[in-house]
């Protein structure tokens, strides 16, 4: 059964059941052990809580990235010292579109269904197709925590 190692320090909810269950096994049910559903990286899917749209981070995200990883607030957690400008966020926006192309990682951008806003971002990296492996990050803007 392919494992999940939860970097995050949000409640990820149905978000997170949505992401292991149509990723990481193929919308079909794990207790058999079935292998990581690597199709996925054919053609990135959109997924749908009832509160969020998650979609592929894009270029237009760079502001929300640089937010997040600019506040202290949200970097609790995280190991890295906070973005200073938005080349890192570019960076790291780029980096998500390189771990995608490469079948390493695959990354969404939170949007709210009612607002359009975007809130955050999460996903799979380190992904190990061979030993059916990934890591999962994943948080929101510090202004969307507890909602």
């Amino acid at each position: 059964m392919p494992e999940l190692y939860h970097t995050g320090h949000h409640k990820a909810g149905a978000t997170y059941a949505a992401v292991e269950r149509i990723l990481v096994f193929g919308g079909k049910d794990h207790s058999q052990g079935e292998i990581m559903n690597i199709s996925v990286f054919n053609k990135r899917p959109l997924l749908e809580t009832p509160r969020l749209l998650l979609r592929p981070v894009h270029v237009d995200d760079i502001p929300m990235v640089f937010a997040f990883n600019a506040d202290l607030e949200t970097l609790r957690y995280v190991p890295r010292e906070p973005y200073r400008n938005l080349d890192e966020a570019l960076e790291k926006v780029a980096g998500f579109s390189k771990g995608f192309k490469e079948q390493k990682g695959i990354w969404w951008t939170y949007v709210l269904k009612e607002t359009g806003q975007s809130i955050g971002y999460g996903g799979l990296f380190d992904v190990d197709v061979a030993c059916s492996k990934a890591e999962i990050g994943y948080g929101t803007l510090s202004e969307y925590w507890g909602q």
